[in-house]
């Protein structure tokens, strides 16, 4: 389990260690929904440095972190996978952490996680590269390991929900409710939006290709953090509010005519401290 000082512990703020600290950011694409290779996949683009085909959204988040990652208040890893099983990705990603032969001291620097989830969703569960799962699940496992604990777990999710592309109809009859459990485990960050990425692409001109709505605010909610000043900048929880303005207002000016079934992004926190980036 992490050490932390008395000081560190006491704080109203998640500590950021200068000298040894880092953020580990992982993204996971699933570029196409699970058994619909052919015909619902995701915008793609060729990313420039080993020329495979990549979701823009994941371009656009690895573009993002690489290049404004001196404005982070640590150091920045990013890894990205994309096509990848869920055991994989637990073996990989998660349970590692917690791996017998030391790898524990590799994942103790990080002082904060980022899970990104590039994929669709489909009855409240995820799609990977073999199977749907649900988001409840990743969570648990993350909760598990002692290597994170204390500290503060963001979890970005764009799940595309094609059932709002669709025409709009009327169901007959009573409608089933169905209640989602929302996990309340501490110093847990999760944003998760269903807006597909069609949406954002519906009037553009030809060739140009746009990130989701969610990580297009994502992106520019952090970015225009940095340009106030220190004092007046926002803590991640009070940063949300204005991710979620910014899909709202991207969603009334797309011209979709759907855009009246389109939801802000559901934002469940359970941070225990300010998170300042």
């Amino acid at each position: 389990m992490s050490i932390y000082t008395e000081e560190e512990f006491q704080s109203k703020q998640y500590r950021w260690r200068k000298d040894n600290g880092n953020i580990l950011v992982t993204i996971v694409s699933q570029p196409f929904r699970l058994g619909h290779a052919d015909k619902e996949t995701k915008i793609t683009e060729t990313d420039p440095q080993d020329g495979s085909n990549k979701d823009i959204d994941a371009l656009h988040l690895k573009k993002f972190f690489e290049e404004e990652k001196e404005k982070f208040p640590v150091a920045v890893d990013c890894k990205f996978r994309q096509n990848i099983d869920f055991d994989a990705y637990i073996k990989d990603y998660i349970e590692i952490m917690e791996d017998k032969d030391k790898k524990f001291d590799k994942y103790e620097k990080y002082d904060c996680f980022v899970f990104v989830f590039l994929t669709y969703i489909d009855d409240e569960k995820l799609h990977f590269h073999d199977k749907c799962i649900p988001l409840e699940e990743i969570l648990n496992k993350v909760k598990a390991q002692e290597v994170t604990r204390g500290k503060p777990k963001i979890f970005l999710v764009q799940s595309d929900d094609n059932t709002l592309l669709g025409v709009k109809t009327l169901p007959k009859g009573p409608v089933e409710v169905i209640e989602r459990k929302i996990p309340q485990d501490a110093d847990r960050f999760i944003i998760q939006s269903t807006v597909p990425q069609g949406i954002a692409n519906r009037n553009t001109s030809s060739g140009t290709k746009n990130p989701s709505f969610l990580i297009q605010a994502f992106t520019q909610a952090l970015s225009e953090n940095w340009e106030r000043e220190e004092h007046k900048r926002e803590d991640f929880l009070s940063l949300s509010t204005e991710i979620n303005g910014k899909v709202d207002d991207m969603i009334r000016s797309s011209g979709d005519n759907r855009a009246g079934d389109m939801q802000v992004p559901l934002v469940t926190s359970t941070l225990t401290k300010q998170l300042l980036f």
